[in-house]
Protein backbone atom coordinates (compact mmCIF):
# COMPACT_ATOMS: atom_id res chain seq x y z
CA UNK A 1 0.00 0.00 0.00
CA UNK A 2 1.41 3.16 -0.94
CA UNK A 3 0.73 7.28 -1.00
CA UNK A 4 1.21 10.30 0.59
CA UNK A 5 0.45 11.43 4.17
CA UNK A 6 -3.24 11.42 4.58
CA UNK A 7 -4.22 8.75 2.18
CA UNK A 8 -5.75 6.42 4.09
CA UNK A 9 -3.26 3.69 4.07
CA UNK A 10 -2.95 3.18 8.22
CA UNK A 11 -6.69 3.77 7.96
CA UNK A 12 -7.26 1.18 5.88
CA UNK A 13 -5.09 -1.49 7.48
CA UNK A 14 -6.81 -0.65 11.07
CA UNK A 15 -10.82 -1.54 9.27
CA UNK A 16 -8.75 -4.50 7.85
CA UNK A 17 -7.49 -5.90 11.38
CA UNK A 18 -10.75 -4.90 13.21
CA UNK A 19 -9.53 -1.93 15.01
CA UNK A 20 -12.01 0.66 13.39
CA UNK A 21 -14.97 -0.10 11.87
CA UNK A 22 -15.78 1.18 8.66
CA UNK A 23 -18.00 4.45 8.04
CA UNK A 24 -19.97 2.88 5.07
CA UNK A 25 -19.66 -0.49 3.72
CA UNK A 26 -18.41 -3.96 4.63
CA UNK A 27 -15.15 -5.89 4.88
CA UNK A 28 -15.15 -9.77 5.35
CA UNK A 29 -11.77 -11.11 6.24
CA UNK A 30 -11.38 -14.80 5.99
CA UNK A 31 -7.99 -15.40 8.74
CA UNK A 32 -6.48 -14.29 11.91
CA UNK A 33 -4.73 -10.64 11.54
CA UNK A 34 -1.66 -9.45 12.98
CA UNK A 35 -1.39 -5.89 12.74
CA UNK A 36 2.55 -4.48 13.21
CA UNK A 37 2.71 -0.79 13.48
CA UNK A 38 4.47 1.46 16.21
CA UNK A 39 3.11 1.20 19.59
CA UNK A 40 0.00 -0.78 18.26
CA UNK A 41 -1.29 -3.66 20.96
CA UNK A 42 1.52 -2.53 23.15
CA UNK A 43 0.48 -1.61 26.72
CA UNK A 44 3.29 0.82 28.31
CA UNK A 45 2.65 0.38 31.65
CA UNK A 46 3.69 -3.17 31.37
CA UNK A 47 7.01 -4.92 30.39
CA UNK A 48 8.33 -5.73 27.03
CA UNK A 49 7.84 -9.76 28.55
CA UNK A 50 4.27 -9.03 29.69
CA UNK A 51 3.56 -7.44 26.32
CA UNK A 52 4.24 -10.59 24.74
CA UNK A 53 1.85 -12.60 26.76
CA UNK A 54 -0.60 -10.78 26.29
CA UNK A 55 -0.05 -10.04 23.40
CA UNK A 56 -0.06 -13.57 22.72
CA UNK A 57 -3.39 -14.01 24.55
CA UNK A 58 -4.88 -11.75 22.77
CA UNK A 59 -4.22 -13.86 19.29
CA UNK A 60 -5.22 -16.69 20.82
CA UNK A 61 -2.09 -18.49 21.99
CA UNK A 62 -2.37 -20.84 24.94
CA UNK A 63 -0.21 -20.28 28.20
CA UNK A 64 1.90 -23.08 27.16
CA UNK A 65 2.27 -21.69 23.07
CA UNK A 66 3.57 -18.78 24.46
CA UNK A 67 5.72 -20.33 26.85
CA UNK A 68 7.16 -22.55 24.16
CA UNK A 69 7.85 -19.31 22.18
CA UNK A 70 8.65 -16.75 24.66
CA UNK A 71 12.65 -17.38 24.38
CA UNK A 72 12.57 -16.94 20.12
CA UNK A 73 10.35 -14.26 20.28
CA UNK A 74 13.11 -12.33 22.79
CA UNK A 75 15.97 -13.21 20.93
CA UNK A 76 14.24 -12.30 17.48
CA UNK A 77 13.61 -9.00 19.24
CA UNK A 78 17.32 -8.50 20.31
CA UNK A 79 15.60 -6.32 23.17
CA UNK A 80 18.10 -8.40 25.77
CA UNK A 81 17.65 -7.15 29.48
CA UNK A 82 15.43 -4.19 28.06
CA UNK A 83 12.68 -6.65 27.26
CA UNK A 84 11.75 -6.63 31.13
CA UNK A 85 11.65 -2.80 31.04
CA UNK A 86 8.26 -0.96 31.06
CA UNK A 87 7.81 -0.85 27.00
CA UNK A 88 6.71 3.12 27.86
CA UNK A 89 10.89 3.44 28.08
CA UNK A 90 11.49 1.76 24.80
CA UNK A 91 12.16 4.02 21.73
CA UNK A 92 10.02 3.99 18.25
CA UNK A 93 12.81 1.44 17.11
CA UNK A 94 12.78 -0.68 20.21
CA UNK A 95 8.35 -0.85 19.96
CA UNK A 96 8.71 -1.87 16.84
CA UNK A 97 11.46 -4.76 17.11
CA UNK A 98 8.88 -6.01 19.75
CA UNK A 99 5.60 -5.35 17.94
CA UNK A 100 7.39 -7.58 15.05
CA UNK A 101 9.05 -10.18 16.88
CA UNK A 102 5.82 -11.17 19.02
CA UNK A 103 3.26 -10.90 15.47
CA UNK A 104 6.24 -13.17 13.42
CA UNK A 105 6.00 -15.98 15.62
CA UNK A 106 2.40 -15.61 16.36
CA UNK A 107 1.78 -17.15 12.84
CA UNK A 108 -1.39 -15.41 11.64
CA UNK A 109 -2.88 -16.08 8.32
CA UNK A 110 -2.73 -12.22 7.37
CA UNK A 111 0.46 -10.09 8.45
CA UNK A 112 -0.11 -6.06 8.03
CA UNK A 113 3.45 -4.36 8.60
CA UNK A 114 2.24 -0.45 8.63
CA UNK A 115 5.34 1.36 8.24
CA UNK A 116 6.72 -0.70 11.46
CA UNK A 117 10.42 -1.32 9.53
CA UNK A 118 11.19 2.21 9.06
CA UNK A 119 12.26 3.08 12.43
CA UNK A 120 14.34 -0.19 12.84
CA UNK A 121 17.84 -0.08 12.07
CA UNK A 122 19.35 -2.31 8.83
CA UNK A 123 20.57 -5.05 10.36
CA UNK A 124 16.89 -5.95 11.70
CA UNK A 125 15.13 -4.27 9.03
CA UNK A 126 17.08 -7.29 6.96
CA UNK A 127 16.07 -10.19 9.27
CA UNK A 128 12.25 -8.65 9.91
CA UNK A 129 12.29 -8.62 6.05
CA UNK A 130 13.64 -12.65 5.52
CA UNK A 131 10.88 -13.23 7.73
CA UNK A 132 8.08 -11.31 5.79
CA UNK A 133 9.25 -13.46 2.95
CA UNK A 134 9.09 -16.45 4.53
CA UNK A 135 5.32 -15.60 5.01
CA UNK A 136 5.08 -14.94 1.51
CA UNK A 137 6.34 -18.29 0.51
CA UNK A 138 3.60 -20.44 2.81
CA UNK A 139 0.85 -18.44 0.93
CA UNK A 140 -0.01 -16.19 3.76
CA UNK A 141 -1.48 -12.61 2.90
CA UNK A 142 0.64 -9.83 3.33
CA UNK A 143 0.01 -5.89 3.50
CA UNK A 144 2.87 -3.61 3.37
CA UNK A 145 2.92 -0.35 4.47
CA UNK A 146 6.04 2.08 3.51
CA UNK A 147 6.88 5.11 2.18
CA UNK A 148 9.97 3.71 0.67
CA UNK A 149 9.95 2.75 -3.23
CA UNK A 150 12.36 0.60 -3.06
CA UNK A 151 11.06 -1.42 -0.08
CA UNK A 152 7.99 -1.61 -1.53
CA UNK A 153 9.80 -2.99 -4.92
CA UNK A 154 11.32 -5.55 -2.98
CA UNK A 155 8.23 -6.91 -0.96
CA UNK A 156 5.42 -6.73 -3.38
CA UNK A 157 4.16 -8.14 -6.54
CA UNK A 158 0.90 -5.84 -6.17
CA UNK A 159 0.40 -2.60 -5.03
CA UNK A 160 -2.20 -0.04 -4.25
CA UNK A 161 -2.19 3.66 -4.87
CA UNK A 162 -3.94 5.26 -2.38
CA UNK A 163 -4.84 9.07 -3.09
CA UNK A 164 -6.71 10.89 -0.23
CA UNK A 165 -9.48 8.02 0.25
CA UNK A 166 -9.32 6.77 -3.50
CA UNK A 167 -7.49 4.10 -4.69
CA UNK A 168 -5.45 5.25 -7.98
CA UNK A 169 -3.75 2.35 -9.16
CA UNK A 170 -4.04 -1.43 -8.07
CA UNK A 171 -1.38 -3.25 -10.29
CA UNK A 172 1.88 -4.82 -10.98
CA UNK A 173 4.71 -2.78 -8.87
CA UNK A 174 6.76 -1.61 -11.38
CA UNK A 175 3.86 -0.04 -13.37
CA UNK A 176 1.82 1.55 -10.22
CA UNK A 177 5.35 2.77 -8.82
CA UNK A 178 5.97 4.18 -12.00
CA UNK A 179 2.75 5.85 -11.76
CA UNK A 180 3.22 7.66 -8.59
CA UNK A 181 6.39 8.71 -9.47
CA UNK A 182 4.92 10.94 -12.75
CA UNK A 183 1.95 11.89 -9.88
CA UNK A 184 4.52 13.39 -7.97
CA UNK A 185 7.23 14.55 -10.03
CA UNK A 186 4.67 16.64 -11.67
CA UNK A 187 3.17 17.85 -8.00
CA UNK A 188 6.67 19.12 -7.26
CA UNK A 189 6.66 21.50 -10.11
CA UNK A 190 3.58 23.67 -8.88
CA UNK A 191 4.37 26.74 -7.29
CA UNK A 192 3.48 26.67 -3.32
CA UNK A 193 0.24 28.48 -4.23
CA UNK A 194 -1.01 26.16 -6.97
CA UNK A 195 0.08 23.43 -4.24
CA UNK A 196 -1.97 25.20 -1.46
CA UNK A 197 -5.37 25.07 -3.50
CA UNK A 198 -4.94 22.38 -5.31
CA UNK A 199 -4.99 20.34 -1.08
CA UNK A 200 -8.07 23.32 -0.63
CA UNK A 201 -10.03 21.72 -3.15
CA UNK A 202 -9.29 18.18 -2.36
CA UNK A 203 -10.21 18.40 1.21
Amino acid sequence: IFGTNGSGKSTLMKIISGIVPPTTGKVTVNGEVSLIAINAGLRGGMTGRDNIRLKGMLMGMTDVEIDEKMADIIDFSELGPFIDQQVKNYSSGMKSKLGFAISAYSDPDILIIDEALSVGDATFAKKSFQKIKDFKAAGKTIFFVSHSMGQVKEMADRVIWLDYGQVRSFDKADKTLAEYKTYTDSIKKLSNQEQTDRMKNIR
